[in-house]
C-alpha cells in the first residue's frame, strides 16, 4: 500500500515552526534534566542557591539596561517595519551598544550601594551586566529570525548552545572544586560564544538606518520600561524574598522545585515562539475570532499537559533533587500551574500592543508586581518559603483576568472566554491538589494519569483542524 504525500494536509508555517522549536527545547532541557542530578549533589543548598539569585536578578536588570530585544513590541516592531527587518534590528543593536557602558559606568559610580542590593560582589555584578548585553544580542538576532519563521536558524543557535551550558558547566564545577560560581561562569562563556558571531552576522546583514527606527525603539523600550519591569518581579520575586527573608539552602531548595515545575514552559515557549508572529498577522487581517478559537483549545491542551506532567513529580522531582531538596517538592504544583498562565498572559501582551496599548498593558503588569510583591512577603513570612510559589501562581492568574477584561473592554472581542477559564483553573487546581495529598499512592496518580490521558486524546482530536490548514 503506498501513500500519496501530497494528498496529506499541508502544516500551516506557525504549527511547523512550534513542532522544531518544541523539539529543540525538549532535547536541550532533557540534557539539562540529565545534568541537574549531578549538579544537586554536588552544589549544596547554599551554592546552588547563589547561581538562582544570580539568574533573577539578571531577569531584572535585563529590562533596566536593554532595549527588551527579545520582547512583544520588539515583534510588533518588525511588524511595523517588516519591509526593512535588517535595518530594524541594526538600530536596536546600536541602542544596546550605548546603554551596556552607561549601565557599566552608573554602577561603577554607586557600586557599595548596588552591592547591598544584590547581594552578589563585585565581580558577579559586572559579568552580570556584560552577560546581559550578550543575551540581548541573541535575544535581537533570534527574535528577528522568529519573525521570519526562519526556525532552522533559530533551533541550531539554541542547540548548539543549550547543549554546550551543561557540559561546560561540569567541567569548571570538576576543575573548581565545587565553587557555586561554576555554574554562572560557564553560562558567561557560553553567552560570549554565541553572541560575538551574532554581532557579526547583523552588521555584516546591514539595512537602513533612520531616525524613526531609532525612535520607535527608544519609545517602547521607555514606554514598555514599568511592564517589563513588573513581569520581571513577579518571575523574580519569589527567589529574591526567600533569599532575604529565609535562607541561601532553602533558596537552593526553592529554585529545584521551581525549576521542575517550569519544565512544561519548554512546550509553551516553543509554542509560543511561532504563535506571536501569526498573532500579529491575524490581528492585523482581523480574524480575531479564529485566535480565540485556537487559544480555546490551546489552553485546555497546555493545562492537560501540566496536570499529566504532575502525575509524575513525586518520583522525577526524588531524581532531580535528591533527598537533600526534598522539603520544596510542595512548591512545584502550583509553579507548574502558573506556566499555561504566563503563557496566555504573553499572548494577550502581544495583542495589546497590536492595538497600541501600551498604558493598558503597563496599568495591568504594575498592579500584577504590586500584589506579586505583598503576597511574596506575607506568605513566606507566616507560611514558609514553599508558599512563594502560590503567590506566584495567584499573582499570574489575576494579571492574566486583568488582561483578558482590558482586552475585551478595548476590542469588544475575546482572546480567551474568560468565565470559561476561570472553571479551568479552578479545576486545575483541586486536581493538583488531590494529587499533591496522594503523592505516597502512585496506584491512585496512575488512575488519575490514565484519566488524563484519554481527555487530552479527545481534546488533540478536536483542535487537529486548527493545525493542519493553510496560514
Amino acid at each position: 500500500m503506498t501513500v500519496n504525500i501530497k494528498k496529506l494536509p499541508k502544516i500551516n508555517k506557525p504549527a511547523e515552526a512550534s513542532i522544531w522549536y518544541i523539539g529543540t527545547s525538549v532535547i536541550t532541557k532533557a540534557i539539562l534534566l540529565i545534568f541537574t542530578p549531578i549538579f544537586t549533589r554536588l552544589l549544596s543548598p547554599e551554592k546552588y542557591g547563589l547561581h538562582s539569585l544570580y539568574v533573577s536578578w539578571m531577569g531584572i536588570l535585563t529590562v533596566l539596561t536593554t532595549p527588551q530585544t527579545a520582547g512583544n513590541a520588539i515583534y510588533r516592531g518588525f511588524s511595523r517595519f517588516s519591509d526593512d527587518k535588517r535595518g530594524f534590528a541594526l538600530e536596536a543593536l546600536k541602542i544596546q551598544f550605548v546603554l551596556t557602558p552607561i549601565s557599566l559606568a552608573l554602577y561603577m559610580i554607586f557600586a557599595n550601594k548596588i552591592n547591598a542590593i544584590l547581594g552578589l560582589g563585585k565581580a558577579l555584578t559586572v559579568l552580570l551586566l556584560v552577560q546581559i548585553f550578550l543575551n540581548s544580542i541573541i535575544g535581537l538576532y533570534l527574535t528577528k529570525e522568529r519573525f521570519s519563521y526562519h526556525y532552522k536558524k533559530v533551533c541550531t543557535v539554541n542547540l548548539i548552545s543549550g547543549i554546550a551550558y551543561p557540559i561546560l558547566s561540569l567541567l569548571i564545577l570538576m576543575n573548581k572544586n565545587h565553587n557555586g560560581e561554576a555554574r554562572i561562569q560557564a553560562q558567561f562563556a557560553i553567552s560570549l560564544a554565541t553572541a560575538i558571531p551574532l554581532i557579526i552576522i547583523m552588521l555584516k546583514e546591514g539595512g537602513k538606518s533612520d531616525g524613526e527606527k531609532r525612535k520607535y525603539v527608544m519609545k517602547n523600550m521607555l514606554c514598555m520600561l514599568p511592564h517589563y519591569l513588573s513581569l520581571s518581579v513577579i518571575a523574580g520575586s519569589d527567589k529574591i524574598t526567600i533569599g532575604r527573608m529565609a535562607s541561601s539552602a532553602m533558596l537552593g531548595k526553592y529554585s529545584i522545585a521551581h525549576s521542575t515545575g517550569s519544565m512544561l514552559s519548554l512546550i509553551t515557549v516553543g509554542i509560543s515562539g511561532a504563535v506571536i508572529p501569526w498573532l500579529n498577522r491575524k490581528l492585523k487581517s482581523g480574524e480575531e475570532n479564529k485566535v480565540a478559537k485556537t487559544l480555546h483549545f490551546g489552553m485546555i491542551l497546555i493545562t492537560e499537559l501540566t496536570l499529566i506532567f504532575l502525575c509524575f513529580i513525586p518520583e522525577a522531582f526524588q531524581f532531580i533533587g535528591g533527598q537533600e531538596y526534598l522539603g520544596g517538592l510542595a512548591a512545584v504544583y502550583p509553579i507548574a500551574l502558573s506556566v499555561p498562565v504566563s503563557f496566555l498572559s504573553g499572548i494577550h501582551t502581544g495583542a495589546l500592543l497590536h492595538l497600541e496599548e501600551q498604558k493598558t498593558i503597563t496599568s495591568c503588569s504594575v498592579a500584577g508586581a504590586a500584589l506579586c510583591v505583598v503576597l511574596q512577603l506575607l506568605f513566606v513570612k507566616h507560611l514558609g518559603y514553599t508558599s512563594a510559589a502560590i503567590a506566584t501562581l495567584i499573582s499570574h492568574s489575576v494579571l492574566l483576568m486583568l488582561y483578558a477584561v482590558s482586552y475585551r473592554h478595548k476590542c469588544k472581542k475575546n482572546l480567551i472566554f474568560v468565565n470559561k477559564y476561570l472553571l479551568l483553573l479552578v479545576f486545575s487546581g483541586v486536581f493538583a491538589m488531590i494529587l499533591y495529598l496522594s503523592r505516597s499512592n502512585p496506584f491512585l496518580r496512575g488512575f488519575l494519569f490514565l484519566g488524563l490521558v484519554l481527555t487530552f486524546v479527545f481534546t488533540a482530536k478536536k483542535c487537529k483542524n486548527l493545525i493542519f490548514e493553510s496560514d
